[in-house]
């Protein structure tokens, strides 16, 4: 299904959006997520998980994305807000804040990590860095007549 979300985003209209958060491991401050929705006519060359590219790509590649993105949102949840609910959760709630905060609403979210199950969107669940399954893939419009 991922494979079929892609060749949707490819040669149609469909935008999507990829969403990941930062901030899980430290003990203190607020976990922080973005959600980008890349032009996939111009994608960005060296683009890859973040955990594999070396600080000096890292910030290189935020440049580009910046410069090269149709629409960037940013969530966080608060130390608070993670003592309340939990860091899973409070991670789930920043990622559903950066969507959100997108000013273009995508057609599907790729998610890495679980779900976001209170989202409004429908998303894959990409796993560790990887779109491979697509067993949680759908778009909004199938999202919204199953719920």
């Amino acid at each position: 299904m991922v494979a079929e979300a892609w060749e949707r985003v490819r040669v149609g209209p469909d935008k999507a959006a990829g969403c990941d958060e930062a901030g899980r491991g430290p003990l203190a401050g607020n976990v922080i997520a973005a959600a980008v929705i890349l032009d996939h006519r111009n994608l960005i060359e060296g683009l890859a998980d973040s955990k594999k590219l070396s600080q000096k790509k890292r910030e290189a590649l935020y440049e580009t994305i910046l410069s090269n993105a149709i629409a960037v949102g940013v969530g966080s949840a608060s130390p608070q807000e993670i003592d309340e609910i939990n860091i899973l959760q409070a991670s789930l709630l920043a990622m559903t804040r950066a969507v959100d905060a997108l000013p273009i609403r995508p057609d599907f979210v790729f998610v890495d990590g679980k779900p976001l199950s209170p989202m409004v969107f429908c998303q894959p669940c990409c796993g560790e860095g990887r779109c491979e399954s697509g067993e949680h893939i759908r778009s909004i419009d199938s999202c919204q007549s199953s719920t």
